[in-house]
């Protein structure tokens, strides 16, 4: 695994040393008793960040919490307003609100913010992040009867309910799972998937969307095994463009008749040979597209747990981070490891795993 850049590591240490002096002056308070399902009408999780894929990771936390607490209404507070509509299409969300990087840098705009917020009354809020620093403001900032997240050594925000994260799991997506001791009616049987909740309709116009935009490329209808890739990632985790290539080709070789759609991003350049492209800036209406293909491959990033939480076959290609941390979770999924694998081998692993 690849060593990260000095200046995160360093920003790792200056943070971990601030919550460290922050957690000596302010009481994160105890694991209290049991939360009361009955007391809680409305609930505000507090998960600021701006990345697609930890926004996706809350929705098995989101359908727990609806089965936990039925009659209340749960609002989120996210980084990036481009995320937000993700997660409108779980039956218990309200509204989802964001907070850009703009507004942490501007108190002034911050505390109105905040403001707004508390007078919706909420009864419950909940961290679900336990190294957040952003979110540990804007909890500290807000007002509750009831304040739950993460106990930690170095947690400096006040909770009224906290709980270990020791025995969790550690998947990034999994983990907020075990706030949900803290209720009374905890039982531990919650979906361990992601699903953004597309509708029927959303899926209807996902294909139109999809089918049309192929169509004007002479794929006038589906024929033949249609499998997306998405080729953007984050620093190392990016797979070059003639690996892909190989790859592709390897799996034509493999099993011939695959049709590959490329969901592009502003100025990439396509793939040379027989691929097709689509590019979609509204993610819940590209989770509709992305549910109408056969298969989706990509390596660690956003649109991979997009995929997945669309409802289609998601292979994700691992090169330095960790399946067991940010893998894909579907039933019909595989997170794949490529360091050690030749282009042939990750070609044939993806033709059986789909059955094709």
């Amino acid at each position: 695994m690849s060593r990260k850049p000095w200046h995160t590591r360093l920003r790792k240490k200056l943070r971990a040393a601030l919550y460290a002096v922050l957690g000596r002056i302010f009481s994160a308070g105890e694991a209290g008793g049991k939360i009361d399902p009955q007391d809680i009408r409305r609930i505000l999780i507090v998960r600021i960040n701006y990345r697609i894929g930890n926004v996706i990771f809350l929705t098995p936390f989101i359908k727990a919490l609806g089965r936990l607490v039925p009659d209340a209404s749960v609002d989120v507070i996210v980084g990036a307003a481009c995320t937000k509509n993700l997660l409108r299409g779980l039956p218990n969300v309200g509204e989802v609100y964001d907070a850009p990087r703009e507004l942490l840098k501007n108190p002034l705009k911050l505390r109105r913010e905040i403001q707004q917020l508390n007078a919706r009354g909420y009864d419950l809020i909940i961290d679900v992040s336990a190294r957040s620093s952003s979110n540990a403001i804007v909890t500290a900032l807000l007002k509750a009867p009831r304040k739950l997240g993460f106990l930690d050594d170095n947690r400096w925000a006040p909770l009224t309910h906290g709980v270990s994260r020791q025995g969790g799991s550690c998947h990034m997506a999994l983990q907020p799972l075990t706030l949900l001791e803290a209720f009374t009616n905890h039982d531990g049987q919650y979906a361990r998937f992601l699903d953004i909740g597309l509708s029927e309709a959303e899926q209807r116009d996902g294909r139109e969307r999809l089918f049309g935009l192929l169509a004007a490329q002479g794929y006038p209808e589906k024929i033949t095994p249609l499998i997306g890739i998405f080729r953007n990632a984050r620093g190392d985790k990016i797979i070059a463009d003639e690996v892909w290539q190989t790859i592709l080709r390897e799996m034509r070789d493999i099993r011939s008749g695959i049709d590959f759609v490329d969901v592009g991003v502003p100025g990439q350049a396509p793939l040379a040979g027989r691929v097709l492209t689509i590019s979609e800036k509204d993610l819940r209406l590209l989770g509709g597209m992305l549910s109408q293909l056969d298969a989706f491959v990509c390596a660690d990033t956003g649109p991979m747990h997009l995929a997945s939480a669309s409802g289609v076959p998601t292979i994700a290609l691992f090169k330095t981070t960790r399946p067991a941390k940010y893998g894909t979770l579907g039933e019909k999924d595989l997170s794949l490891e490529i360091a050690a694998l030749s282009e042939r081998q990750i070609a044939a692993k993806i033709i059986t795993h789909l059955g094709l």
